[in-house]
């Protein structure tokens, strides 16, 4: 449901009204100051009726990572393609704020990828790649029985550390049992178009996210067989992506409100594809 917002029409003939006696004077009869004054006077009307329309809150989807993120990561690092040694560390606190030596930047003010790749024929393990400003981060959890690893680029500056203890501690767990609270989407119905198909030739189909189920129309994913697993994290808002084999993708959005912006699914040549906007329905009972 739209925040209600003051009628339009209403607030037009409050301007009007206001408007009558410096409009009952031709345009250069019209004294300077009445002029200034029916401008303030509408200025303050649109001012009311902007401050009026509720706003909602923002969603922190930095929070379900935050302590993941935190720690001071050094291990043995080096410097340039020279791979000259030095004694550095990385440190990242809960806030999103990243220290290097003197250096300093805020994840959350820039965008962030976190992929988790499941056990199976590519390597195992859960990474993140953050960009604000000059710094370039990544942050490399290898697995079980794996070092992780400690990538920063910032200014003219380039560190890589290995042998990292305790890069994102996950315990093993999907990105989607981590983002629940933020991604759940109960059973509803969205407006898709289907691929290869005219753009004005819409329709109605399923969609639900919650547990370890993401489901558009024909389409299902297991969340707890994908083969890749993806959160993407900007000021705008967030996006959960998920893969499969044989290939199939997935991608839902949501805004910075916490509100299903928009699906799209990629079958190739293993069933639908479908690309669904924001028209939304209400949650099915």
């Amino acid at each position: 449901m739209r925040p209600h917002r003051p009628p339009v029409f209403s607030l037009l003939l409050i301007v009007a009204a206001l408007g009558v006696t410096a409009c009952s004077k031709s345009t250069d009869d019209r004294e300077p100051e009445t002029e200034q004054a029916a401008a303030e006077e509408r200025a303050k009307v649109a001012e009311a009726a902007e401050q009026a329309e509720p706003t909602l809150p923002k969603v922190d989807y930095w929070q379900p990572i935050a302590g993941a993120l935190q720690g001071r990561f050094g291990g043995k690092c080096t410097e340039g393609l020279q791979m000259k040694p030095v004694a550095t560390e990385v440190k990242v606190g809960s806030n999103g704020a990243v220290t290097i030596g003197t250096f300093s930047a805020n994840l959350h003010e820039g965008e962030a990828t976190l992929l988790r790749t499941p056990p199976g024929k590519q390597a195992e393990g859960v990474s993140l790649i953050g960009e604000v400003g000059e710094l370039f981060l990544t942050l490399q959890n290898s697995g079980p029985g794996n070092t992780d690893n400690v990538i920063a680029k910032y200014g003219d500056k380039d560190i890589s550390c290995s042998g990292v203890k305790d890069v994102l501690p996950l315990d093993g767990k999907t990105l989607f049992t981590t983002y629940a609270q933020q991604f759940t989407v109960k059973p509803r119905k969205v407006t898709c178009v289907g691929a290869g198909q005219d753009i004005m030739n819409r329709r109605k189909v399923d969609f639900q996210l919650e547990g370890n189920l993401l489901r558009v129309g024909t389409q299902t994913f297991d969340l707890n067989k994908v083969t890749t697993e993806q959160v993407m994290l900007s000021e705008s808002g967030a996006a959960y992506a998920v893969g499969t084999e044989p290939q199939r993708l997935a991608n839902v959005s949501f805004d910075e409100y916490g509100r299903l912006k928009n699906v799209t699914v990629n079958g190739f040549d293993q069933g639908e594809s479908y690309a669904c906007d924001s028209d939304l329905e209400q949650a099915a009972n």
